[in-house]
């Protein structure tokens, strides 16, 4: 019987070794055509830090976008007024157009309307048509290696696009050499080995949880008498009496199903005790603490942005320029398929051709930590009396710091009117009091 149990668990632990060298080599050797489109989503969906770094990079993106803007106001309110009527919202748009970023690649088609009006025709824009990949097989044609067409076959028939009317947007790197080109390099590739590694890490800390909540049973017999085997049901009612095995073996049983059980009746002289391991929580701990940082990097969100500690603040700024520097190539192809695929022909069939379509300018949001810095530098610089606090510029950054409305010309001129009566009150005061000190004292003789 003893060799028996040390079999098992020799099995035992071979088959946790194995797991763990498996789920290092899948990690640092990956296999990317075995995680489907399908097997990403649900990896998207059910790890919390991918799914909270994808989301961030996705709310960031948007920001870096910016805002269209156009020199002829006349055209710049057209186009606006096509984003405001279009179907869904042009958010929706940008974070569909960021999946590209997880998944390698996103396609979106445009849809156009003509209204006419009893002056003329207006060309307007309808709406986006987001082609998911996951319920769709996409592919392309070529011509001199350039996408012309795209085709989205669906269940019966193959739909043709051409990519004039396609949002196409691609996630590369700089090491594919030209693969997937039209596909792009899915984040999730690269994070997919380690979101596996710590669903098993997961499990393990689990089982440490429960070794050390009830520690492992231990029985030891003291008779070779033999009893017949029973075979359990569900509920733990002997359906079926079995071969003869020695009483250690039937202990062994027991103990396996112990959980199953509220009592358990041992023969005389058995014994049942708990033995109390090691759990290795911090090693546990500490190999998924490595998985997410692996995860960060995969998915190029610097860690400290997504820890909370002191050192968190302190670096934030100078980790929110790399994190943006590794978005901007992707909000700049955003602009450039938004502008040569959807304003310009707006402006072109609506006001004919122009010398220029507009461009994006970055949203005026500022990182908090300047303000506070910037603002500090004021007071101390007021403190200090290097510059004078009723300054109408340092007003008026006080103000721009404090994210008060700026005063207005009337306001401005309104307050220094204000401040010179105020100065010459206060002058005329200081004259009758010198003057009324330089009077003798009447109560003294002269």
């Amino acid at each position: 019987m003893l060799s028996r149990e040390s079999s098992l668990i020799t099995q035992a632990i071979s088959s946790e070794i194995e797991d763990i060298s498996s789920g290092l080599q899948e990690a640092y050797n990956p296999s990317n055509s075995k995680y489907t489109i399908g097997r990403l989503i649900e990896i998207l969906n059910n790890d919390p830090t991918v799914y909270a770094c994808v989301q961030l990079k996705a709310a960031r993106l948007v920001e870096l976008i910016g805002i269209y803007t156009n020199p002829d106001k006349e055209k710049e309110k057209f186009i606006k007024r096509n984003l405001a009527n279009m179907a869904g919202s042009i958010t929706e748009v940008y974070l569909q157009c960021a999946s590209a970023i997880p998944f390698g690649f996103s396609c979106q088609e445009i849809l156009f309307q003509v209204s006419k009006t009893y002056k003329r025709k207006e060309w307007t824009l309808q709406g986006f048509n987001f082609l998911n990949p996951e319920e769709n097989t996409i592919s392309f044609r070529l011509e001199n290696n350039k996408p012309t067409d795209l085709y989205v076959q669906e269940s019966e028939r193959k739909v043709k696009i051409p990519m004039w009317k396609v949002l196409h947007l691609k996630n590369g790197l700089l090491t594919s050499f030209g693969k997937r080109k039209l596909f792009g390099f899915p984040e999730l590739f690269r994070v997919a080995p380690f979101v596996k590694l710590k669903e098993f890490i997961y499990q393990q800390m689990a089982v440490a949880a429960r070794t050390r909540a009830t520690g492992i049973l231990v029985g030891k017999s003291h008779t070779n008498v033999r009893v017949n085997e029973h075979i359990l049901d569900a509920s733990g009612k002997p359906i079926k009496s079995g071969r003869t095995i020695t009483s250690a073996q039937n202990l062994f049983n027991n103990l396996l199903n112990v959980r199953n059980f509220s009592c358990l009746v041992l023969p005389k002289g058995d014994e049942v005790f708990p033995l109390n391991l090691p759990t290795g929580e911090r090693f546990w701990s500490l190999a998924l603490q490595i998985c997410k940082e692996e995860i960060y990097r995969g998915l190029m969100v610097p860690s400290l942005l997504m820890e909370r500690s002191v050192a968190s603040y302190t670096l934030s700024d100078t980790q929110l320029t790399i994190f943006d520097a590794n978005l901007t190539p992707i909000a700049n192809q955003i602009q450039d398929e938004m502008l040569e695929k959807i304003y310009k022909p707006l402006i072109v069939w609506n006001f004919g051709v122009q010398e220029q379509y507009g461009t994006f300018v970055p949203k005026e949001q500022e990182n908090p930590i300047y303000k506070q810095n910037r603002a500090q530098n004021i007071y101390a610089a007021i403190g200090n009396g290097v510059i004078a606090p009723d300054d109408t510029e340092v007003i008026q950054a006080i103000r721009g710091t404090l994210d008060f409305k700026s005063l207005t010309e009337e306001e401005i001129e309104f307050k220094k009117q204000v401040q010179a009566e105020m100065q010459q009150l206060q002058a005329a005061e200081a004259a009758e009091l010198e003057e009324q000190r330089q009077q003798p004292d009447p109560s003294q003789p002269e």
